[in-house]
């Protein structure tokens, strides 16, 4: 899937928009787009055209991933669209072909995370790699870990 993703020209530090309820492919998109060194948002299904628009104009995209029921709601934005719903075939076709792993550092940010916006429109949150490595090491801390036997 990254090998498809930067087909649609987007390099190291562009953003992605993933709109997609939870499924098994939504992890699968945030790791292929983090690994070309791109920048994953997110937005609720539920938005409307509207909010969407607000979050795409704000995180200035490059790409939307999304799925066929969502497709509706972002096919005005005029930009590049991958469709998960053809995920087989986005694999497939990409078998023979690998995308470019550029070096990304700790402090190069990952993801945009929108707030509710209770005090007005939602205002992206950054987050850098080295956060979210912080939050594994974090929520795993306290995990006892056993060997067999």
């Amino acid at each position: 899937m990254a090998f498809h993703i930067s087909l649609k020209s987007v390099s190291k530090g562009d953003v992605v928009l993933i709109f997609s309820p939870n499924s098994i492919l939504f992890p699968v998109a945030f790791l292929a787009v983090t690994s070309i060194g791109a920048i994953a948002t997110t937005a609720n299904p539920l938005y409307t055209v509207k909010e969407l628009s607000h979050q795409i104009s704000d995180s200035k995209l490059k790409l939307i991933i999304t799925v066929d029921q969502l497709f509706s709601k972002v096919n005005g934005f005029n930009l590049p669209i991958i469709n998960l719903g053809n995920f087989s075939d986005l694999i497939e076709k990409s078998r023979n072909h690998a995308a470019l792993s550029p070096s990304v550092s700790q402090s190069d940010v990952v993801a945009i995370l929108y707030s509710s916006g209770i005090t007005g429109l939602s205002k992206g949150v950054v987050l850098t790699h080295r956060s979210i490595i912080a939050t594994a090491l974090m929520v795993t801390s306290h995990q006892e870990f056993y060997k067999e036997g």
